[in-house]
């Protein structure tokens, strides 16, 4: 009996054994509790930054909406013809030649935009950067290398 005592481990070491082998579970729980409550900070983190992008999304969007109205509201016609008539501008007509008056302007032809209209000559269109050989069609090029192949065989 006092062989086997001899070759048995100690009952400290498997309490150590067993001490150890809790304490590493008891880590890589800790460890993975750690990788995961990071990323979930982080995820969070982001989630956040994505809804405070959207508010301000939608508060822009709302503002160019506000904007748009205003210019809608300024550019009106009833506000154009209130700001025209505060600034002193009156309704012409141009058909009553006493309301109005033109300026003759030295070397000014009003119908010399209109002299080259009749004046029409066609462009030729530009010429192809691509060589020839690379405009032909498929079957061109196979009809001309059928025609020409019988040919060179003659001759050889």
């Amino acid at each position: 009996m006092t062989q086997q005592q001899a070759y048995r481990t100690p009952p400290w070491k498997k309490q150590i054994q067993s001490l150890i082998r809790v304490s590493i579970a008891l880590i890589c729980a800790f460890v993975v509790a750690l990788i995961y409550l990071t990323y979930s900070a982080k995820l969070s983190e982001v989630r956040l930054n994505i809804q405070e992008a959207h508010a301000k999304r939608n508060d822009l969007m709302r503002q160019i909406a506000e904007y748009q109205t205003r210019t809608g509201a300024l550019t009106s016609f009833d506000a154009m013809r209130r700001r025209a008539e505060q600034s002193g501008y009156v309704d012409i007509d141009f058909y009553d030649d006493a309301t109005y008056v033109y300026i003759p302007l030295n070397g000014y032809d009003p119908h010399a935009r209109f002299s080259g209209a009749d004046l029409f000559y066609p462009s030729t269109p530009p010429a192809s950067p691509l060589r020839p050989e690379y405009t032909i069609s498929l079957q061109y090029f196979l009809r001309q290398r059928l025609i020409q192949s019988p040919y060179k065989r003659g001759q050889e």
